[in-house]
């Protein structure tokens, strides 16, 4: 398993198939369209089948109100 970080700062080492993955809730404040993490996987069974799939993880830009 691998975590591709928008900012190179998550280099998450997975050793247990369940294991949690810890990814930062934090952008940069220039950076409109939010932070993107996109985790990987591979997997093999005892037969030598490979299956691979993605998906995208994104830390929003702020949709809050300011207070006025």
């Amino acid at each position: 398993m691998t975590v591709d970080d928008e900012y190179d700062e998550i280099e998450p080492s997975i050793s247990d198939f369940g294991q949690t993955i810890q990814l930062k809730a934090r952008k940069e404040g220039s950076d409109k369209d939010g932070r993107m993490y996109i985790i990987k996987v591979r997997a093999e069974d005892m037969a030598g089948n490979i299956t691979e799939n993605q998906t995208q993880v994104l830390v929003p830009h702020d949709q809050g109100q300011k207070k006025k």
